[in-house]
């Protein structure tokens, strides 16, 4: 709902990461609408084994170009 986490991450990634990139990547799925912009802080939520990716991982939007979000790894 409004004031669940979904929408908080929403009212966050405006707040702390709006200006430098207008044109978000925006990825719709059956429970709502993300954008991606770069630098923003991203959490894997689901193992990925083929990836070497596990859940809790956390990391950053390096590039969203042609559809596509890059993520590099926080150290």
């Amino acid at each position: 709902g409004p004031l669940g986490c979904r929408s908080f991450n929403s009212v966050l990634q405006r707040r702390f990461n709006n200006e430098q990139h207008r044109d978000p990547l925006l990825v719709h799925d059956p429970t709502g609408v993300y954008a991606f912009r770069q630098n923003d802080k991203v959490m894997q939520v689901v193992n990925d084994y083929y990836k070497d990716v596990y859940n809790g991982e956390i990391g950053r939007v390096a590039k969203v170009e042609d559809g596509l979000v890059q993520v590099s790894r926080s150290l």
